[in-house]
């Protein structure tokens, strides 16, 4: 008798279709790890642009201060979106991580291991 996945098969190709199974959802999983990998490194090249054209637009405008007062505020503001930057960064980075393929399942794993 004939038992398995696939009843219609004859039983010396069960090895060969459940391969044929195994690698096709084993080549869906790393297409979705690499269109993730593919997302968060988008992201990171996004933010780094972003850092660098405030950090010229800052420069430029430290080369311009006239005062000290003046450079202060230029300075503050420059570490107060800096430090907001990386903060957003750092929040999308962990909410990209969650996204993961296999991440909740990880997630399940390490929550139950605790318990």
């Amino acid at each position: 008798m004939n038992k398995g996945v696939f009843p219609d098969v004859p039983a010396g190709a069960h090895s060969v279709t459940e391969l044929a199974v195994n690698a096709s959802s084993l080549l869906e999983q790393s297409r979705a790890v690499s269109e993730h990998f593919s997302m968060f490194g988008q992201d990171a090249a996004d933010f780094i642009q972003k850092r660098l054209a405030h950090n010229i637009n800052t420069f430029n405008a430290l080369a311009k201060c006239r005062s000290l007062p003046e450079l202060l505020q230029v300075q503050t503001h420059w570490l107060t979106e800096a430090f907001s930057d990386y903060a957003a960064q750092m929040l999308r980075g962990t909410q990209l991580g969650n996204l993961a393929p296999g991440a909740r399942a990880d997630r399940g794993r390490a929550e139950r291991a605790d318990a």
